[in-house]
């Protein structure tokens, strides 16, 4: 309920604490009672103040690092496509959707939803644009991007975006986890 609150800071501190909550299975159990997963998704991706739409992402990403965590966020349907516009144009939450995005994209949760979203070519974007302060982003880029390259489907959407001048230019000039991560996302 606190994530509806009028003040910025009841809002930011409410998705905080989800996300503190989340990081125990308990708390995830208590997540999914309670029905958190649609109010976190819109508080990321809609709400207008920097700080809490922050602070809702973060609470997704810690929801999707457990396997549960991904079954209840992948259960909210239209989440995988909100994430995925979220990342354009760049926001202040857009870390923490790329992040979450990439954690159900490791468990082969939403590859459907993330090709029928456009989700190749936002990542290609987001590399191609890619700060080098800004690695962490670069990274889970390239995990999403591979675990998309892990299936068929995601092969074809891969290749059809020509990826393959984006992947050649991170294996040239990334840093060595990015260098493998993007030679994993080529051999996939």
């Amino acid at each position: 309920n606190l994530l509806n609150a009028p003040e910025p800071d009841m809002r930011a501190d409410a998705a905080t604490v989800i996300g503190l909550l989340a990081r125990a299975y308990q708390g995830r159990i208590a997540a999914h009672e309670a029905n958190c997963v649609p109010a976190l998704e819109k508080t990321a991706t809609a709400d207008a103040d920097a700080a809490v739409a922050k602070a809702a992402a973060a609470a997704l990403v810690e929801l999707s690092r457990s396997r549960d965590g991904c079954l209840l966020l992948i259960a909210h349907e239209p989440i995988v496509a909100r994430l995925t516009a979220a990342l354009m144009p760049p926001t202040p939450a857009s870390a923490g959707c790329l992040a979450t995005l990439a954690n159900l994209l490791n468990r082969d949760l939403g590859v459907a939803a993330a090709l029928a979203s456009g989700l190749v070519p936002r990542l290609l974007a987001l590399l191609a644009a890619a700060d080098p302060a800004a690695e962490t982003a670069q990274l889970d880029a390239l995990r999403a991007l591979w675990n998309i390259c892990n299936t068929f489907a995601g092969k074809e959407a891969a290749v059809e975006a020509e990826v393959f001048e984006t992947l050649g230019r991170v294996c040239s000039d990334g840093s060595a986890g990015a260098k493998r991560l993007a030679a994993g996302c080529a051999l996939a």
